[in-house]
C-alpha cells in the first residue's frame, strides 16, 4: 500500500476528552506517522468526506461465518469483505459449523486463519459438545488455543444445570460465557413476535416470556456462580432492566442487541417478506421504542449484525418454511443510526468497538503516532444504500436491500492493508 492521508478527521476514541479534528498520515506499513491539524503529503492517496470519522476497528460478537459445513452460506474469505466494507476488523464468530468449534485444534485451526486474514478472526468454542448440552467442553484447554469466550451460539443451554457448571467452570481461568436467552420449549414453533401481527396473519407467536423467564434463570445461575456472563442478542428492554439490577447488585453480567432489533419491528411481518424472519424475532413498535431508550441510557453494553446467512433455497420459499436469519455485517452500522439518531454516533461507536473489546479482554487499538492503524473510516452525516450489487456476503437474506439508511462506512485500515467501500 501507499501513504495514506485523513483529512479532517473526527477521532473517537477514549483517549481523546472530546472529539477532536485531525489530519491523519498513514506509512506504506499501515503505521500512523503523523497528526496534526494540517498535512500535506503530495505521495499519499487522500481520504477524505464531508464528515469524515474515524475511531478504533470495530468488533463483531456472535458473527455466524458457515466454514466448516456451510460455506455455501458464508465462508471466511466472503465473511472478512463483509466484514471490512461493513467497518468491522474483528469477528468473534459464534462455534455452530459442522464440525461444531469443539477442541483445541478447531480453535487453533481459527486463529490460524485470523493471521492469514486482513481481520482479526476472535473464536467463540462451544461450551458443551456438539452444542446440545450434555457434557461441558474443555475450556480452559480452549482458552489456552485463543479461545476468547464461549457459548453454545444459536443454541440456549437448555438447563440451568449446563449454565452453573459452565459458568463454574469458567470462573477458574476468568472466562465469560455467552448466552442467548431463549427457552424453546416455550418458543414451539414460533416464526415471529406474538401479537396483534402474529393473530392478523394467522402466524405462531413466540411470546415475550420466552425470552424473560430465561433471563431471570441464567441471571438466578449467575449469582450462585458469580461468574462472567454476556446475555446475547437481547430483544426486550425488560431483559435490559433484569440485567442493570444484577449489575446493581454485583453480578457481572453484560447486555448485548442486534441493530435489527432497534431498527425494524414486528409491523414488517404483515409484508410476509421471510427476510424479516430472525431469531430473536422482530418486537412490537413499543418493544422496540423501550429498547432505545434503554441504549440512549447508557443500560446496554454492545451492538451486533446477528449476522447469518441463508441460501436462496433455506429463505425464498413460503414465509412458514424459511429459515430464520439475516446478513447484517455491512448494515450495523447505518441501520443502528437510523434507529438511534445522529446525536448517538459516539455512543454507537462505543457499542460497536470499545466496550466490546473491553467485554473480551482484547487491546484497544490506539489512533497515535508510532502504532499500526487499525482503524474504521466512517461518514455519519451520509447515507447509504446496501443492495445486491455491494453485497459481499455470499447469501442475500438482507430487510434492508435497497434502503436508503443514515451512515456510511468509508473504509478500513488494518493489518497494513486499506479497504475502501467504492
Amino acid at each position: 500500500m501507499k501513504r495514506t492521508l485523513l483529512k479532517s478527521a473526527t477521532i473517537i476514541h477514549p483517549e481523546y476528552t472530546a472529539s477532536q479534528k485531525q489530519d491523519i498520515l498513514i506509512d506504506e506499513n499501515g503505521v500512523i506517522i503523523q497528526l496534526a491539524d494540517n498535512i500535506t503529503d503530495e505521495t499519499a492517496s487522500v481520504i477524505s468526506s464531508n464528515d469524515l470519522h474515524v475511531s478504533a476497528g470495530w468488533l463483531d460478537i456472535g458473527t455466524h461465518v458457515g466454514e466448516p459445513g456451510f460455506e455455501y452460506k458464508d465462508d471466511f474469505f466472503s465473511i472478512e469483505k463483509a466484514a471490512l466494507a461493513g467497518g468491522f476488523t474483528a469477528i468473534a464468530p459464534f462455534p455452530n459449523t459442522d464440525p461444531i468449534v469443539n477442541h483445541r485444534s478447531h480453535v487453533e485451526n481459527i486463529v490460524h486463519k485470523s493471521e492469514r486474514s486482513y481481520i482479526d478472526i476472535l473464536p467463540i468454542s462451544a461450551l458443551s459438545k456438539n452444542c446440545k448440552g450434555n457434557e461441558i467442553t474443555e475450556m480452559m484447554d480452549m482458552s489456552d488455543a485463543g479461545a476468547v469466550a464461549f457459548s453454545n451460539g444459536i443454541n440456549p443451554t437448555k438447563t440451568g444445570g449446563e449454565l452453573l457448571r459452565a459458568l463454574l467452570y469458567t470462573k477458574g481461568f476468568g472466562g465469560v460465557v455467552v448466552q442467548f436467552p431463549l427457552d424453546f420449549s416455550v418458543v414451539e414453533k414460533g416464526m415471529v413476535h406474538e401479537g396483534i401481527n402474529s393473530t392478523q396473519i394467522g402466524v405462531k407467536g413466540i411470546p415475550t416470556i420466552a425470552e424473560t423467564i430465561c433471563v431471570q434463570r441464567d441471571l438466578s445461575v449467575l449469582a450462585y456462580t458469580e461468574g462472567k456472563l454476556m446475555l446475547h442478542n437481547l430483544s426486550l428492554a425488560e431483559s435490559v432492566e433484569m440485567a442493570e439490577k444484577a449489575k446493581a447488585d454485583g453480578l457481572t453480567v453484560f447486555t448485548g442487541i442486534n441493530s435489527m432489533n432497534l431498527a425494524l419491528n414486528d409491523n414488517e411481518i404483515l409484508s410476509f417478506d421471510s427476510n424479516i424472519k430472525v431469531m430473536p424475532p422482530l418486537r412490537a413498535a413499543k418493544d422496540q421504542d423501550n429498547l432505545i431508550t434503554a441504549v440512549k441510557a447508557g443500560k446496554v453494553d454492545y451492538i451486533c449484525s446477528n449476522h447469518l446467512g441463508q441460501s436462496d433455497e433455506e429463505k425464498k420459499v413460503e414465509f412458514g418454511a424459511a429459515e430464520f436469519g439475516a446478513i447484517n455485517l455491512q448494515t450495523t452500522f447505518s441501520s443502528s443510526l437510523n434507529a438511534l439518531g445522529s446525536d448517538q454516533v459516539e455512543q454507537i461507536i462505543n457499542l460497536l468497538c470499545y466496550s466490546p473489546r473491553q467485554i473480551l479482554n482484547q487491546a484497544i487499538p490506539n489512533i497515535t503516532v508510532g502504532d499500526k492503524a487499525n482503524i474504521t473510516l466512517f461518514d455519519p452525516s451520509q447515507k447509504s444504500t446496501f443492495s445486491l450489487t455491494n453485497n459481499h456476503s455470499k447469501s442475500t437474506n438482507s430487510p434492508f436491500i435497497d434502503q436508503a439508511l443514515q451512515g456510511t462506512v468509508i473504509g478500513t485500515i488494518h493489518k497494513g492493508n486499506t479497504t475502501i467501500n467504492a
